[in-house]
């Protein structure tokens, strides 16, 4: 019973994180056009700008993926590197971290550090934006990504909808054992789809209220789940 109250608190945890990614996610949208944790988007934009000689463009889009690595860098030499050397794993401080960029975020655009919201700002300003929500969103993603074994993602869901795909099919074809575990595994990705999805919805509302004020909102849930992650010796509340 334990082991099962501390899964279901994981869980709760980490679809907070995922429904904090769906806002910043709308952030970035509506703030810059841009979704901030699509690599793939980036990639595109990149031969766009590139095959009409938009050389600062260009260079300024692709790099915002390595932003987004970079923070995921930083969350396995907190985490990943500290589990493998039997360490306790920390958790909450890339979550921690992500909430504080996030903040920056809100505080930098209040103070006209990216120009106006949603209304086309310069290259350099929209590149400052970026490169912060694409740290804190690796921060986060890489840190869900270790808790749940790669099961999960915090910040896309295009390999999470292949994974329920390919879930749903195995639902008719597995028995016994794994069609349970396959059915637990369906339902975690159908609720953190859903979660997203709503997290995108409340983020659009948000941002078009508060602008970039908006961003506190995703800081906040981060910060409260750091806080819950972070545990003392006798507390077994951990992100995994």
């Amino acid at each position: 019973m334990g082991d099962h109250l501390k899964a279901l608190n994981a869980i709760k945890k980490w679809l907070c994180l995922v429904f904090a990614s769906g806002c910043v996610n709308s952030g970035g949208w509506l703030a810059a056009a841009k979704f901030t944790t699509h690599v793939t988007g980036f990639a595109t934009l990149f031969g766009i700008h590139l095959s009409q000689n938009h050389w600062v463009e260009a260079l300024a889009i692709s790099s915002i993926p390595v932003y987004f690595m970079a923070g995921a860098m930083l969350s396995a030499w907190l985490v990943d590197r500290r589990i493998q050397k039997d360490q306790p794993p920390l958790y909450g401080l890339p979550v921690l971290l992500s909430a504080g960029l996030l903040a920056v975020a809100a505080l930098g655009g209040e103070s006209g550090w990216f120009g106006m919201f949603g209304k086309g700002s310069a290259v350099s300003e929209e590149y400052v934006l970026l490169l912060v929500l694409a740290l804190a969103s690796g921060l986060q993603n890489a840190a869900v990504t270790t808790a749940t074994g790669a099961v999960m993602r915090a910040t896309h869901m295009t390999g999470l909808t292949t994974d329920l795909g390919l879930g749903l099919v195995r639902y008719f074809y597995l028995s016994g054992p794994e069609r349970r575990i396959e059915i637990r595994s369906t339902m975690v990705r159908t609720a953190t789809l859903i979660f997203f999805l709503g997290g995108s919805v409340a983020g659009a509302y948000f941002f078009l209220t508060m602008q970039y004020q908006g961003f506190l909102v995703p800081a906040g849930i981060s910060f409260v789940v750091a806080l819950a992650t972070t545990r003392t010796p006798d507390d077994d509340t951990d992100l995994s």
